[in-house]
């Protein structure tokens, strides 16, 4: 037998890096999760003031009601205020396409390039 990280298994915590809070996100993002994700996400986008980053490098899985979550974050977040989402992988790649949110915040594929990208204001073209 092999130990594996337990199935379903959800962590977020947010962190500040110069000024900039990151919303970093590890395992599933499920229905049940998606509301603990909602409770960090909306406090950190509300005070953000430097932009956001939101690292989902750690998740396994997206699902649409974790994509609303994100598209809800947006709101939350001050006017002129630029957000990006940190998505090398394509459990959260792929839905973040899909779904067309890549067209209302840029993804980049570590969290350093998505921090600098904020802080200089790097938008969606």
């Amino acid at each position: 037998m092999t130990d594996s990280p337990t199935r379903g298994a959800f962590d977020v915590t947010v962190t500040d890096e110069d000024g900039v809070p990151v919303v970093v996100v590890d395992g599933e993002v499920d229905m049940i999760s998606s509301r603990r994700l909602a409770d960090a996400a909306f406090e950190a986008a509300s005070s953000a003031r430097g932009g956001l980053v939101v690292d989902l490098a750690g998740v396994t899985f997206l699902s649409s009601s974790g994509i609303t979550v994100l598209l809800r974050t947006l709101g939350h977040v001050p006017a002129g205020v630029t957000t990006a989402f940190v998505a090398p992988h394509p459990a959260a790649r792929r839905p973040i396409t899909l779904s067309g949110l890549d067209r209302e915040a840029q993804s980049w594929p570590d969290r350093a390039t998505a921090v600098e990208a904020v802080r200089s204001g790097t938008s969606v073209q």
